[in-house]
């Protein structure tokens, strides 16, 4: 059967991995088939059985976000490592439900997303951190000390981000 622009075997229809479909060509083929057989969702470079709860990945652009929604049964997904913040952010908000975790390289240091409060170990150039602190919304409070960064910059810290308890 030729579906979407795939020549197919009547048995296959019910599973599409390991074929390189586009989203655009599932839609279709799941338009002519009348129902969504499984497939390989793809997200940035990778692709991910449409049936996983759990996925691993680096990079994914804001283009990917809609992507993570054919991932039907997905409960997790670890993106430790990946420096694409603000597409993580946008997923996040995308699908609240979802677990998302992942670190922010601040400096030398990785500070995960679940932190409440952390210690800097060492200085962290104070843009970096002015920059990265808003994709760690649940952290509370930070040490700063060992930056020493001085009061002018400590001030426009305490006013960009309110909620977090600075100890200089």
């Amino acid at each position: 059967q030729f579906t979407g622009g795939h020549l197919l075997a009547k048995n296959s229809l019910d599973d599409l991995r390991g074929k390189n479909i586009s989203i655009e060509q599932y839609e279709q083929i799941c338009s002519e088939l009348g129902f969504s057989p499984r497939w390989d969702v793809p997200i940035g470079e990778e692709r991910f059985d449409s049936a996983s709860t759990n996925i691993k990945l680096q990079q994914f652009g804001m283009e990917d976000i809609n992507s993570f929604g054919y991932l039907e049964k997905l409960e997790h997904v670890d993106a430790e490592g990946a420096e694409c913040y603000e597409e993580i952010m946008a997923l996040r908000a995308a699908m609240p439900k979802l677990q998302v975790t992942y670190s922010v390289l601040l400096g030398n240091e990785r500070i995960g997303c679940r932190e409440e409060s952390y210690k800097l170990s060492s200085e962290v150039p104070f843009n970096a951190l002015h920059a990265g602190l808003r994709y760690l919304p649940e952290l509370k409070e930070l040490d700063i000390r060992a930056a020493a960064y001085g009061m002018e910059k400590e001030q426009t810290l305490y006013a960009a981000y309110p909620d977090i308890q600075f100890i200089c």
